[in-house]
């Protein structure tokens, strides 16, 4: 992976909660920088690793916050994964894995209008 970005990365943000692929990728992280796990998937070693800075994060219902990720978003400093975007109708097709987008890698994007 060192090859992708052989400088490092300022910040990693796990959406998906492998902490194999996590503790992998926090190797990558420069020091100082950002390891953010929405899905939990820290482990206490890296959480106590002093070289970057790690934390879970959880939404706390705070609009201001979720309006912090938007901007993020916009401004392309965070560029999620994509998979598919499929329209709200398929869902129940998704969740249950009979369509061949819930097994991509990304998000699913849900269509609603």
């Amino acid at each position: 992976m060192r090859r992708l970005a052989p400088e490092g990365l300022d910040a990693v943000l796990d959406l998906v909660g492998d902490r194999s692929l996590t503790s992998g990728l926090a190797g990558m992280v420069k020091d100082g920088g950002v390891l953010l796990s929405t899905a939990f998937g820290l482990d206490d070693q890296l959480m106590a690793d002093a070289r970057i800075q790690a934390a879970h994060y959880s939404l706390d219902r705070k609009p201001g916050r979720l309006g912090e990720l938007m901007e993020l978003v916009t401004a392309g400093s965070i560029r999620p994964v994509i998979g598919t975007t499929l329209p709200l109708s398929e869902v129940p097709r998704a969740l249950t894995g009979d369509l061949p987008a819930a097994r991509l890698r990304g998000r699913t994007v849900l269509q609603v209008r």
